[in-house]
């Protein structure tokens, strides 16, 4: 069983880099948003891993998708 209540490092780099896109996406900057439309194909791809459709989601439903996938692997 899994007891550290932390996610493995694979699970982890994805939500962080699913989070920080939102966050470029969501940013008033030119450049970022730049950045933003330039990722957005395999920011999604990732997301769809996990059960994301759309990136337009909560924080809270980006989190609960990616524990769920963990905890469905796990069990």
């Amino acid at each position: 069983m899994f007891f550290c209540r932390t996610l493995p490092v694979t699970y982890i780099v994805d939500q962080r880099r699913i989070l920080f896109y939102k966050k470029l996406k969501c940013n008033g900057s030119a450049p970022s948003r730049v950045i933003a439309k330039l990722c957005h194909h395999e920011i999604l791809s990732v997301a769809t891993k996990y059960g994301i459709d759309c990136l337009d989601v909560p924080v809270y439903h980006v989190k609960n998708c990616i524990w769920r996938s963990f905890a469905d692997t796990v069990l």
